[in-house]
């Protein structure tokens, strides 16, 4: 675009650049340009659709009461738990999502490590970005006061990954006593 003399500092999607990018009139970028609108169109019907299933899905209703989680936070939730019953408690779910310790063992010597990873990557992934917005949006709640209480003593990646064990165990609860989030 800068052998056109075209020059775009910063994101070339907002509205006023794109419409300087048409006024251009080079059609190989009207092309692009139309190629990014129709899939604007079409993320804009999915997330219509996301937010159809979510408010019709009872575990997403629940799940969408607690400070920072939206609706597709809460639709991930409850597709990768599924069915809450399945677990007997809230350690085995969070040994289900791989945010519990790795445990290393020689005769009477146990040492516990990092998170084992080998549950759902995007379940835990999800988690944690709730716990971010749940620091935002909820600043005086008992979650976003461990959280600053372990991150003065750790980092705050650790103090987040803690966190969000602490929200999961709290997503067990409400799940299984069918309530909502409590602060």
């Amino acid at each position: 675009m800068s052998k056109r003399g075209i020059e775009i500092v910063g994101d070339p999607f907002t509205k006023r650049r794109r419409s300087r990018l048409k006024e251009a009139g080079v059609k190989a970028i009207d092309d692009c340009l139309t190629i990014v609108a129709s899939l604007d169109e079409r993320i804009k019907e999915i997330e219509q659709k996301l937010k159809t299933q979510a408010q019709e899905s009872e575990d997403a209703k629940l799940l969408r009461t607690i400070p920072g989680v939206g609706y597709f936070s809460a639709l991930a939730i409850s597709a990768e738990v599924g069915d809450i019953k399945r677990f007997p408690s809230a350690e085995k779910l969070c040994s289900y999502v791989s945010l519990v310790p790795s445990l290393r063992q020689s005769g009477t010597t146990a040492r516990l490590g990092r998170i084992t990873k080998q549950g759902s990557a995007l379940l835990r992934w999800v988690l944690v970005e709730c716990a971010w917005m749940h620091f935002r949006y909820a600043e005086d709640s008992r979650l976003t006061k461990f959280f600053w209480r372990i991150a003065e003593r750790k980092c705050k990646a650790v103090a987040v990954t803690a966190t969000a064990r602490k929200l999961l165990v709290a997503i067990y609860w409400m799940l299984t006593r069918r309530e909502g989030f409590r602060a």
